[in-house]
């Protein structure tokens, strides 16, 4: 489970290319390949590449498009899980 304070990281071996605004990852051990769409794309950079937490991307993605913070982190919990599941991504610190 995540906590509020808890950040992520992209796995080693884990590659991306974007693609028109749109993420592919592909997870070198398994090739298994993956995509994102815009916002999914904006939600990796936030929690990967930033290092925001859920709650901190969320508020970011809630104030850009100007809908409900609390639906944004539930959708953001939601990936993340995904994201874990899949090997793509791993905890870096909570």
């Amino acid at each position: 489970m995540l906590s509020e304070t808890t950040c992520l990281k992209a796995t080693e071996g884990v590659l991306t290319t974007n693609l028109s605004g749109e993420l592919v990852l592909l997870q070198a051990e398994s090739g298994n390949y993956y995509g994102l769409d815009t916002i999914g794309t904006q939600a990796w950079d936030l929690l990967t590449v930033q290092g925001l937490t859920v709650q901190a991307a969320a508020r970011a993605i809630a104030t850009e498009f100007g809908v409900d913070v609390e639906r944004v982190r539930r959708d953001l919990e939601e990936l993340a899980q995904a994201l874990l599941s899949a090997g793509l991504v791993a905890v870096a610190h909570s």
